[in-house]
């Protein structure tokens, strides 16, 4: 594993891994050891994670996949990672804004925090209830009325 993540992982933590040859074989586990020393080739350590392997499919050298909670907020807002673009000025969305009898597309720009998987975290620009566009968000631009679906 990458050293940057050193002082964010520890003995005991749990690792969800999935291994590519069996991908219907996911389990949870342990890490039961961090390596003492850093690879000055690649800059990484070792993790191990002790797992069962009663069928005996699993063979010494097979590749896993391991992920680690290395970051956790509290009540913080992430949209979809597809919806989030950028112009000069920085990165944007739209957002879904009350106008009069109508709703309108409301372009916002935003600060991104931590992004993982298909999901970013948005630190600043929006609050807690905003309403954003994800389902046709390539087709709207400022101002433009939308309809909401519940």
């Amino acid at each position: 594993m990458s050293e940057i993540y050193l002082s964010k992982i520890k003995k005991g933590d749990t690792a969800q891994i999935s291994f590519p040859t069996y991908p219907e074989l996911k389990m949870d586990a342990p890490i039961s050891r961090l390596g003492n020393i850093i690879n000055p080739q690649n800059r990484t350590f070792v993790v191990e994670v002790d797992i069962n392997n009663p069928d005996n499919r699993l063979k010494p050298n097979i590749l896993a996949i391991l992920k680690m909670n290395d970051y956790t907020m509290e009540n913080a807002l992430i949209v979809p990672s597809v919806i989030v673009k950028q112009d000069m000025k920085g990165k944007y969305l739209y957002r879904v804004k009350k106008a009069g009898e109508n709703f309108i597309a409301e372009k916002v720009y935003v600060k991104v925090g931590m992004s993982e998987g298909n999901v970013t975290m948005i630190t600043d620009g929006l609050k807690a209830g905003d309403k954003v566009i994800v389902a046709g968000y390539n087709l709207v631009a400022n101002g433009v009325k939308v309809r909401v679906i519940k």
